[in-house]
C-alpha cells in the first residue's frame, strides 16, 4: 500500500486534476503520510484554499513537503472545517526565490496545525518575507525546527518562543542566507531556548552581530549532547570551544568556513577546558593551526578519552 505521494507540479491547473483523480480513490489518500510537492523549473503557486482542500483528502498525513512551491493568493480564510484534519507532524518548506509571497498565508496555515512537530523553512535567496505583526498565538509545541532564510528573524522568533519547554533541536544555519539584522532579532529567542536543548547547530555571522550573547547561549547548553556551530573566523569558534568544552556533554563540532590569514596555536583557555571540561568528542574542520598545538590538543584529548578529530587542516 502506498504511504507516499510526490506530485510535479508545471501549472496550477495539474493540481485540479490530481485532486478531482484522488477524489476517485478514497482508499488511496487514506493510506498516505508523506506528500511531496517538488519544484518543477521556476517556483510555483498554489492557492491556499486549494492546497488545504488537497491536504484534507489525506486524514494519515503526517509528512507535507512544499519544495519551491508556496500557497499564495489568499483571498478569506478558508473555513476551519476544510482545516481541521490537517494532523501534519512535519512541514517543510524550501523555496529557490520569495518574492511575493504572501507570508500572512503561511502563518494562516501554521495556526492550524496542532499537531505540528517538526519545521523546517529556508530559501535559496535569504530572508525574508514581511510577517503579519503581532503574529497570531500558535497552536503546536515543536521538538525541532530548522532555519534558513525564508521568514524575518521575528518571526523566527516568535516560532521558537511558542516552543520553549518543548524544542530540544533548533538549527539556525547558513547565515549567508540570514541577514545581520535577522540574527539580532533571532539570537535572544534562541538563549532562551538553550537551557532545554539536545541539538544545535548555528551558523555564525562574522560581523560580531553575535558578540554579546555568545557566552551566555552556550553556557545555557547544560542538557546538550551535540553542539555544531559554523564561522568565517576561528576566533569566535575558539570562544565558543572554551565554554562549550565545560557544558556540552556530548559531541562539539566547530567548522571553520574561510581559511585563516595566518597560523595559529589553540588558545591556552581552549586546552584548559579541553583537560577539565565534559565534552565527549571534539572535531575541528578548516582550522589552521601549527602541527605542534594540534599534538597538544590531541594529547589533552587523549588524557580524558575524549573522541579528537582534526579535519580539512589548511
Amino acid at each position: 500500500m502506498a504511504t507516499a505521494l510526490f506530485v510535479d507540479i508545471a501549472i496550477e491547473g495539474a493540481l485540479i486534476q490530481i485532486y478531482a483523480l484522488l477524489l476517485q480513490h478514497p482508499i488511496l489518500c487514506d493510506s498516505i503520510q508523506h506528500a511531496t510537492f517538488p519544484r518543477n523549473g521556476d517556483w510555483q503557486h498554489i492557492q491556499q484554499a486549494a492546497l488545504i482542500e488537497l491536504l484534507a483528502r489525506f486524514p494519515r498525513a503526517v509528512t507535507l513537503t512544499l519544495n519551491g512551491v508556496y500557497p499564495d493568493y489568499l483571498q478569506a480564510p478558508p473555513l476551519a472545517s476544510h482545516l481541521a484534519p490537517l494532523n501534519l507532524r512535519k512541514l517543510v518548506v524550501r523555496l529557490s526565490s520569495i518574492a511575493m509571497f504572501a507570508s500572512a498565508t503561511f502563518f494562516r496555515i501554521l495556526e492550524h496545525l496542532p499537531q505540528l512537530r517538526e519545521l523546517e523553512v529556508g530559501s535559496d535567496e535569504g530572508a525574508c518575507w514581511a510577517t503579519p505583526w503581532p503574529p497570531p498565538e500558535l497552536p503546536f509545541r515543536l521538538d525541532a525546527f530548522t532555519y534558513s532564510g525564508l521568514i524575518c528573524g521575528r518571526a523566527c522568533a516568535h516560532i521558537i518562543r511558542s516552543s520553549l519547554r518543548t524544542l530540544t533541536a533548533l538549527h539556525i544555519v547558513d547565515h549567508r542566507r540570514i541577514s545581520d539584522d535577522n540574527f539580532r532579532l533571532l539570537i535572544p529567542a534562541v538563549v532562551d531556548a538553550a537551557p532545554v536543548l539536545r541539538e544545535l547547530s548555528l551558523s555564525l555571522p562574522g560581523s560580531g552581530v553575535l558578540d554579546e550573547y555568545v557566552e551566555p547561549l552556550v553556557a545555557a547548553l547544560a542538557r546538550a549532547r551535540l553542539l555544531r556551530a559554523a564561522a568565517r573566523t576561528q576566533a569566535i569558534l575558539w570562544r565558543v570551544a572554551r565554554i562549550a568544552c565545560g557544558t556540552v556533554r556530548g559531541d562539539l563540532k566547530l567548522s571553520c568556513t574561510l581559511q585563516p590569514d595566518t597560523i595559529e596555536r589553540v588558545p591556552t583557555d581552549v586546552l584548559a577546558s579541553v583537560s577539565s571540561g565534559r565534552v565527549k568528542a571534539l572535531t575541528l574542520s578548516g582550522f589552521w593551526i601549527s602541527d605542534e598545538s594540534a599534538q597538544e590538543m590531541a594529547r589533552r584529548c587523549s588524557q580524558r578519552r575524549v573522541r579528537c578529530s582534526l579535519l580539512n587542516r589548511w
